[in-house]
């Protein structure tokens, strides 16, 4: 064989050969699971799984009001609102979560849960998650603090009717007292207005404490669902849930 001809053969091998590379390599990205096709997890974490196989695990998040606020502002970043009737529906089909390596093998670590969409995570949070069925561990409650006790010099009328009325005081303040028991592993979010859509100020996660203004409650319903004002931990609105169900704030004590 000639050299000339030589050369050509082996210059189209090689021209055929780079648009064969790319076929043979494997396919990294894939537009509808974080995983992608070959489905191997990152060094220290599980598998990213659908937001549906939350509800079924023994996960509790939400745990401290920086983790709160990072899952509130998460829902209103990927989706504009939060909390709405809508929300709900777009988590299962955008959201994805995994855990880490010491919450596989512990009972406290990481979780993080990011918004899927378009073959990309518009954005992830990472907070700290806590397996309910390796700890028997009751849920951490608010410390409450000692009510000042007036020094008694004497036994005047003056210091009986002062012990009266911060006792009152206590009293009314514990009556005003709701713990938040949310369906949502998320807690609630805090609003300016008893509207799903009026301005986010802030939010409170399952287990923790807000004081009602008054009591009764002063419940406001708007589109079928009940709203609550609150004065603490900041002064705004909570939603109760929709009208006939069970609600979303118990009595702090029974």
């Amino acid at each position: 064989m000639k050299l000339e001809n030589l050369l050509k053969l082996t210059m189209l091998g090689t021209l055929l050969g780079s648009f064969m590379l790319p076929a043979s390599l494997p396919v990294k990205a894939d537009p509808v699971d974080p995983n992608g096709l070959n489905n191997i997890p990152e060094t220290g974490w599980s598998s990213w799984q659908r937001w549906d196989k939350m509800n079924a695990s023994d996960l509790r998040f939400g745990l401290s009001k920086n983790d709160t606020t990072a899952l509130m502002s998460l829902e209103n970043l990927c989706f504009g609102e939060i909390e709405t009737p809508s929300t709900e529906k777009k988590k299962a089909e955008n959201y994805w979560y995994r855990i880490n390596s010491q919450l596989i093998n512990t009972s406290t670590g990481e979780i993080q849960i990011g918004c899927w969409e378009n073959g990309r995570f518009r954005n992830i949070v990472t907070i700290t998650a806590r397996r309910m069925s390796r700890t028997s561990e009751v849920p951490p409650t608010p410390k409450t603090t000692a009510t000042p006790q007036t020094q008694q010099v004497s036994q005047t009328d003056t210091t009986s009717r002062t012990s009266e009325v911060q006792t009152s005081e206590v009293a009314r303040a514990d009556e005003r007292c709701r713990r938040v028991q949310a369906p949502v592993k998320e807690g609630l979010a805090i609003r300016s207005q008893p509207t799903a859509n009026s301005a986010w100020i802030g939010g409170v996660a399952n287990g923790d404490t807000v004081t009602i203004t008054t009591n009764p409650a002063t419940i406001v319903t708007v589109d079928g669902r009940n709203w609550v004002a609150i004065q603490s931990p900041v002064s705004g609105w909570v939603t109760n849930g929709k009208v006939g169900d069970k609600g979303n704030l118990i009595l702090c004590k029974p």
